[in-house]
This record gives C-alpha cells, structure tokens and sequence, in this order.
C-alpha cells in the first residue's frame, strides 16, 4: 500500500513540474528582454525564492494528505469493527451502505448486503414496529430507538435495538444497531427464576443442593422457609430432623451416594419455633468422571397438610365402607321384605277375596246390606292387592340394575297411550307425540316414567272436553329437555317440590292413587344423571320436564 502511494506522489510531482516548466516558456516567451544583469540576479533570487517556497508547501500538503489518509483509515477501521453495527438506509428501508459489524450481524457479506430491505430480515410479528421507527425517523428529525428481533437463517432469532437519525439531505438515516440478546435472555431467565421461586413458595416445595465433598448445603428461599433457617451444612440439616426419623433419613443419604440410589424419603423435622412438619424429599446422585457421587441435589416438599387430609379420608373411606355394609345388609332385609309383601301379605288377602266370592254367592237374594259389605271388603282386598304392586314396582325402580339401551321414547309414549284408550275407549283425547326421539337408557324404566306422567296427564283430565296431552323435547341450556304436558286442571307452583314426594297426592284431588308414581319417576330419572320437575298454574294445565345425562 506504501509503495503505490509513493509512486502516486512521484507522478503527481511529474505532471505539477511539467505544467510549470510549460508556463515558464510562455511567459518568457512574452516577457520583454533583460535590459541590466542585476535585474535578472533580482529575478533569479526571486524565482529560487519562490521555489522554495513552493516546495515547502507542497511539503505540507503531502504531509496533510498522509494525516488524512491515515485518519481515513482508522475511522474506516473504526467504522468497520465497531461493536455496534452501522447501517444507511434510505426512506424504504433499503440498505446503502453497512460496516463489517452490521454484516456479520446478520449473516450475510456486506456486498450482497447493498440494495436489500432491512425490513426482510426482521422477524413478521415486528415489522410493522420497524415500519413505523422508519416512518417516524424521517419525520422527526431526531434520534429515534425501538426494539425488533431479527430471523437469522440457521440460528436463534436475535433481539436488537435500533437507534437512527435522518441525514440533512432527509434522503437516507444513519442506523446503528445493538445486539440485546443477552440482555434479553438474562431478563427472560431472570423471570423464569422470579416465576419458579414464587411456584415453590405457592406448592411449598423447595429446591436444594448439597456438595457431599466439602459438605456445603445450599437452597432456594422457599426451601429455607419450609425448614424456618438457613441449612448451610448436612449437619446442620440432620439436627432438624425428628430424632425418630433421622436414622431413617441417614440411611437413604448413605444409600445415594454409595449406590446413586434414588433419594425419596418421608420426614418429620421440628423447625427452630417449634413447630413439626412432614417433609417429602426427592433426590439424585451427580458424579465426577470417575463415577464417583459428589454432590446431590432434590427437592422439599411440605406435605403436613396433605398428609392431614389423607388421614381424614381414610377415616371417611372406613365410614363409607361401614355404611356401605349397613346399606347392603338393609338391601338384604329389604327384598326379604319384598318377599313378605308379594307372598305372605297376598295369600291371606287372596284367601279374603276367595272367601268374599263364596259368601256373595250364598247370600245371593238375601241382605242388601250384608251383600254391600261383602263388596266392600271385596274392593279393599283388591285395593290392597294394587297398593301392593305399587310398593314392589316403586322398590324395583330404586334398586334394579339399569341396562343402558338406545330407546325411542316416541314410540314408548305412544305405547302408553294405546294403552290408556283401550282402557277407556269411550274418552276423546287427542295426543300430540314427537317422533324419532332417541335416549340411552333402561327401557323398563323409562317405561314406567312415560307410565307415569302420561298416565297421570290421562287421569287429570278425566272430565274435560278437548282434552290434549303431548309429549315432546325441546333445548335448555345447550342440552335435550323432555316433557309431557297437559291441559288439565294444573296445579300451585307453591306445590310443586312436594309432588315427588312418595305418599303424597294432589291436594284437593279426587284421582284415585297411591302418592308413588312421581315419586318413582324422580328416582329412575335420578338413576340416570338426570333431573325432573314440574311447571303449571291452577286452571291452566301442567308441565312435567326431565333430562338425562347420557345424553347432554
């Protein structure tokens, strides 16, 4: 590089000398001729004068030009191998010129930099931020910053922030970009630290670390808190432990390090106010080189409270399996009550019915009065007898077993009602049944519901012309509700919860009944996940809804 600079100087000196010798012909050329020798000595001394004044200044001007050149260099280098990386850019981004920094920032020669958009290779979600920097840098006049992350094909996404300035022409800006990733990721591991710290506090469960070899204990604050001190050897650790677990805590200590045996241990240690705490630690064994244990490292859990609830639950699960066994010894007496109602109760009221038939016969033209009690008793036997079926079907309903099936509670309901006009083929009731309604469930059971609150819409309605029962589905709450309803004599909303009580009838009602029928309805329809209950107004009819949980 010297030696072309050299000759560089040495040709300019040619061209500046034969300029000069050209200029001096002409003017002698044209100047008149010396009339005295001492004007021409004059002329001489004033010529030699000057040129060495010349040569003084060029002298100068070489040296100046040397600084400059040097000074050009180290800002170039300057400029160059910054730190920080140095961009121009013109209002659309597009990039003029960068320094060796800003190339390798990101990743690409500097050559093939030129003519390309910044903006491409910042990463999509901050381009419109970059943007609008862009936009506010020509328009303001004064150094803007922001911070964008750029995607490097190859490595992780680098965070930068951008500083820049519009020239004076308002043509291109001069950009200077810092690389804050480690900035970033020390206050991203700085959170994650924050976060975890504040989820050992909220679980109880601390961290530690114990250097077997120099014996120094450490751990996070939760973990000091949990043990209520500053634990800074094994020692000093042991001695908080309950004097009855120690041995049992020092054995799995011993068995880690010997064998890098897992460390999971339960504990109780009395804190320095006194206090005693259960404790569940894990650990792992970490070795040297040479396979050798030297440090461990684990956690700390306080679990009293958890350890407390478990102690109540098995209390309550020791209840539940006595109450389990008292309910299944009441099942027991309870079907060998069935038992005693359907056969021992049935045969003498059987017997009683038998006998009533034989007397009516022999009395035959005799005592009106005589013949009415006989049919009297003879109409309470078969009341009995019904009562009697109802308690065994009101029984089946709360202990059979449920058959999960696809049922169509349409054609069930319709069932019902061909059922309820050969009774009483007499009656004009029009009925209103949806079709293609399908459930999962037992269809025995819901046999016995539709039964029911068809059976009842039928009876309540017993002396009204246009009599109309329907049953249908509709939508609540995102979920399928059945009904049947009715345009009978309704009820009082103030009674609704007590009509699924069993024994208890309409009130003023004169429909014969048991009081069991919608108190069977409510516990089949329990059985199966769902609810029922009842809407009406005196006068205006009722309506009685139920849902199922196999299919919500």
């Amino acid at each position: 590089m010297g030696i072309d600079k050299d000759k560089s100087r040495s040709t300019e000196a040619a061209e500046l000398r034969r300029r000069a010798e050209e200029l001096l012909r002409a003017k002698t050329a044209e100047a008149p001729p010396l009339r005295t020798e001492a004007e021409s000595q004059r002329l001489l001394h004033e010529l030699e004068v000057h040129q060495i004044e010349l040569e003084m200044q060029n002298a100068q001007l070489s040296q100046a030009r040397d600084e400059a050149e040097k000074a050009l260099e180290k800002y170039s280098e300057l400029y160059d191998f910054a730190p920080v990386g140095y961009f121009t850019l013109d209002r659309k981004g597009i990039i003029r010129d960068a320094n060796f920094t800003g190339a390798t920032l990101l990743g690409i020669e500097r050559s093939r930099l030129i003519g390309r958009s910044f903006g491409q290779f910042v990463l999509p979600g901050d381009r419109p931020t970059f943007t609008d920097f862009l936009g506010e840098v020509f328009a303001s006049w004064e150094k803007e910053t922001c911070e964008v992350a750029l995607k490097i094909e190859g490595k992780r996404p680098l965070h930068l922030q951008i500083e820049a300035v519009a020239s004076a022409s308002a043509a291109e800006c001069r950009v200077a970009v810092i690389d804050i990733t480690a900035r970033r990721e020390a206050e991203k591991l700085r959170k994650s630290e924050h976060q975890l710290a504040e989820a050992q506090r909220i679980a109880h469960i601390g961290s530690w670390e114990w250097d077997s070899t120099a014996d120094e204990r450490s751990g996070s604050d939760e973990y000091h808190r949990i043990f209520g001190m500053v634990l800074s050897t094994y020692d000093s650790f042991l001695q908080l432990v309950h004097p009855d677990d120690r041995e049992m805590v020092n054995k799995a200590v011993q068995e880690t390090l010997a064998h890098q045996a897992p460390y999971n241990v339960h504990y109780r240690i009395i804190r320095p106010d006194g206090i005693t705490r259960v404790i569940h630690a894990r650990g792992v064994a970490v070795t040297d080189g040479a396979g050798k244990t030297v440090r461990m490292i684990g956690t700390a859990q306080d679990v009293t409270e958890h350890r407390e609830m478990e102690e109540k639950l098995e209390i309550l699960n020791a209840d539940i399996a006595a109450r389990a066994s008292e309910l299944e010894a009441a099942n027991i007496e309870l079907e060998a009550f069935n038992y005693t109602v359907a056969h021992d109760l049935r045969t003498p009221l059987a017997n009683i019915n038998g006998y009533c038939q034989v007397v009516q016969k022999f009395c035959a033209g005799h005592d009106e009065e005589c013949k009415r009690y006989i049919r009297e008793i003879y109409e309470a036997t078969l009341r009995m007898d019904r009562l009697i079926d109802t308690l065994l079907k009101f029984s089946r309903s709360i202990h059979a077993e449920i058959h999960l099936d696809r049922v169509d509670l349409g054609a069930v309901a319709w069932g019902v009602a061909d059922s309820l006009e050969r009774t009483e083929p007499e009656r004009q009731v029009t009925f209103r049944i949806a079709e293609g309604i399908k459930v999962n469930g037992d269809a025995g059971l819901l046999r016995i519901v539709l039964d029911n609150l068809i059976g009842n819409a039928w009876k309540f309605t017993d002396n009204r012309e246009g009599t109309v029962i329907e049953f249908g589905v509709t939508e609540k709450e995102g979920a399928p509700v059945y009904f049947v309803r009715d345009n009978g004599p309704g009820f009082a909303m103030a009674d609704a919860d007590k009509l699924f009580l069993p024994f208890r009838r309409f009130l003023k009602s004169k429909v014969q009944g048991h009081g069991i029928g919608l108190a069977m309805v409510e516990r089949i329809i329990r059985r199966h996940g769902g609810r029922v209950w009842a809407e009406g107004e005196p006068g205006k009819g009722a309506t009685f809804y139920f849902t199922l949980a196999a299919d919500s």
